[in-house]
């Protein structure tokens, strides 16, 4: 199954970045300034816990 995530804010990648750990096909929808952020620097998640 591919889910799409639609927004790579907070919630949005932190949804992801659990599906991805499931071994999951995600792809996440960004748009904007923070699309192009994304494509110029990758996406990063840290979980501080």
């Amino acid at each position: 199954m591919r889910i799409l995530v639609y927004g790579a804010g907070v919630s949005g990648s932190n949804l992801a970045s659990n599906l991805c750990k499931a071994k999951k096909d995600v792809t996440i929808l960004a748009r904007g300034k923070w699309a192009e952020n994304i494509k110029k620097n990758g996406l990063k998640v840290k979980n501080k816990m």
